[in-house]
This record gives C-alpha cells, structure tokens and sequence, in this order.
C-alpha cells in the first residue's frame, strides 16, 4: 500500500473534466483503485488503516480517505470520529461540496 499512489489518485481525480468522457473514465479508474487500497488496508489490519488515515489533512486525498474508510473498512471508535470530523468538516462549506457531504451524512445515518 502506498500513501504516495493514493494521493496521486486523488490528485487524478481532482482535476477531473465532466465535459471530457475520457476524463471521467480516468477519473472513475482513479476512484476505484482508491478504494480498492482502502479495502486492501482494511484487509491488513488497524495499522495500515491507521497509516492511510495520515492523510486525512491532505487537500485533496483527505476527504477520500475519510468517506472511503467509512463506507468499506472496519474502524475502530477513535478512527471512525476521525473520519467523520472531515466529513462533517466538508459538510459545513458552502456549495456543491458541503451539499454533498450533508447528504452523505444523512444517507449513512450521521449527523450533520
């Protein structure tokens, strides 16, 4: 598992252009390999999903690290508020980003 790799793909699909097909495509392959190494982690125990949650301050692999965590890996108590503080982080900002992550919020059954 390499934290570098995940940035890198965060990075991919934050300049992702949904004008362009094949961006979205790359974008998307990106998305995927990201949770694929979260579920890898997950597999490897609370070190490495420790080691991945590092980069919850990360501009733009922080928030993917958060909502993949919660969706796919087993967390501990601790890891699991954690990645809600990003979430819930995103949440407060104004526009489509905090927009969408009052829903996930709401979706998953947390509060805003």
């Amino acid at each position: 598992m390499s934290k570098e790799r995940f940035i890198a793909l965060a990075d991919i699909h934050s300049v992702t252009d949904y004008s362009n097909v094949s961006s979205v495509r790359h974008a998307n392959s990106a998305a995927d390999e990201m949770r694929v190494i979260i579920q890898e982690a997950a597999l490897s125990g609370a070190e490495a999903i420790d080691s991945l949650l590092e980069l919850l301050s990360h501009p733009t692999a922080g928030s993917w690290v958060a909502y993949s965590a919660l969706d796919i890996a087993p967390l501990t108590e601790f890891q699991k508020a954690r990645c809600l503080s990003v979430v819930r982080k995103r949440a407060a900002l104004a526009g489509i980003e905090g927009l969408g992550a009052q829903t996930w919020l709401k979706d998953h059954g947390f509060s805003v």
